[in-house]
C-alpha cells in the first residue's frame, strides 16, 4: 500500500506544480469509457489550441471478505500533449501523443498478482465547445505497450500489446476556466 500512497503524492505534486504556472485556460473534468471506468482529467493551455493533459486512471478498488479474502486495485497516470484544430464554429478535431503507466495489484486467500504496463497512445477525437465554460468531447486512444506481471510462481513472460481497448470511445465532460 506504500506504493499507492507514493503514486498519489506524485500525481498531486504534478498538479500543484502546474497550477502555479503561466496564465491560460485550464480544463478539469471526468472522462468516462463505461460505467465502471472513470478517469479524472486536467488540461492546461500551453499555446493557442495546444494543451498539456494529465489523466488519472482510477480503475477499481475492491475488498471482499465474505466467502474468501480478495483485494483488487488498479491505478494509472497518463501525461500528453493535445493539439486542437478548428472544424466548425464550436467543433474541434483533437489529437496528440499520450504516454501512460498503469499498475495493478490483486490478492486473495491463495494467490497474488502484481502487474504493470507502459503504453504509448495517440489521442484521436472531437471536441464540442458547448459554452465558454463547458466542453464535451468524444475520443479514442489507440496504443502500443509492454505488459508484465509477477505472481506467486514468479515473473510471467513479458507481453507486447497494442490496438484500441474494448471500451475504445470515451466521453469527457470538462469545466473550463481562465487562470
Amino acid at each position: 500500500m506504500k506504493g499507492i500512497g507514493f503514486f498519489m503524492a506524485m500525481v498531486f505534486t504534478i498538479f500543484l506544480h502546474d497550477l502555479k504556472a503561466q496564465e491560460g485556460y485550464r480544463e478539469i473534468g471526468l472522462r468516462l469509457t463505461d460505467f465502471n471506468s472513470l478517469n479524472f482529467i486536467y488540461k492546461k493551455q500551453l499555446y493557442e489550441n495546444i494543451y498539456k493533459r494529465y489523466r488519472v486512471v482510477a480503475g477499481n478498488f475492491q475488498i471482499r471478505i465474505k466467502d474468501e479474502f480478495l483485494l483488487n486495485t488498479n491505478l494509472g497516470l497518463a501525461i500528453g500533449k493535445e493539439k486542437r484544430k478548428d472544424i466548425a464554429e464550436r467543433l474541434q478535431f483533437v489529437h496528440g501523443w499520450e504516454p501512460a503507466v498503469f499498475a495493478g495489484f490483486s490478492k486473495n486467500d491463495t494467490d497474488f498478482v502484481l502487474s504493470g504496463n507502459i503504453n504509448l497512445g495517440y489521442v484521436l477525437g472531437f471536441q464540442y465547445n458547448a459554452s465558454e465554460k463547458f466542453v464535451v468531447s468524444l475520443e479514442a486512444i489507440p496504443y502500443f505497450g509492454v505488459y508484465a506481471s509477477y505472481t506467486d510462481s514468479g515473473l510471467d513472460p513479458v507481453a507486447v500489446q497494442g490496438g484500441i481497448s474494448n471500451n475504445a470511445a470515451a466521453i469527457t465532460v470538462v469545466y473550463r476556466f481562465f487562470r
